[in-house]
C-alpha cells in the first residue's frame, strides 16, 4: 500500500520530469514563475507567497528546507544571500523609523545632561 508520501513523492517526480522534457531546469521554472508578469501566473504566485490564518508560510519552509539541504561549498554563498536581504529589510525600517515624529528628539531640548545619557 502507497503512502501519503510515496504519492507526493511520484508527483514531484512526474512533474519534474516532465519541467525537463519542455527543456528547462527547475531553477529555470522557479524563475519564470517568479518573474512572470503573466495575471495567471501572477495570480499562482501570490498564492505561494501570501499568509493565511493557520496554514503554513511556504517562504519560511522553503528557507528552512535550503539551509537544511544546501550543499556545503553554497552554504556560505545562501547564507551571504539571506544576510544581504536581511540588511536591506533593517536599513529600510530603520530608516522608516527615524522619520517618525513620535521617536524625534527635537535639538533644542537636549542639553549637556542629555548626550551623557545617551551613552
Amino acid at each position: 500500500m502507497a503512502t501519503i508520501d510515496d504519492s507526493k513523492t511520484r508527483r514531484v517526480k512526474e512533474i519534474t520530469a516532465f519541467i525537463q522534457s519542455r527543456s528547462l531546469s527547475l531553477n529555470e521554472f522557479l524563475i519564470a514563475f517568479y518573474s512572470s508578469e503573466d495575471p495567471s501566473i501572477s495570480a499562482q504566485r501570490g498564492c505561494c507567497l501570501a499568509k493565511s490564518g493557520g496554514s503554513r508560510f511556504a517562504p519560511e519552509e522553503l528557507i528552512d528546507l535550503w539551509f537544511e539541504h544546501c550543499p556545503l561549498n553554497s552554504q556560505s554563498y545562501l547564507e551571504s544571500v539571506v544576510i544581504k536581504h536581511t540588511g536591506a529589510v533593517i536599513i529600510r525600517e530603520t530608516d522608516k523609523a527615524c522619520k517618525l515624529d513620535s521617536l524625534r528628539v527635537p535639538t533644542t531640548q537636549l542639553g549637556a545632561n542629555s548626550t551623557d545619557t545617551i551613552r
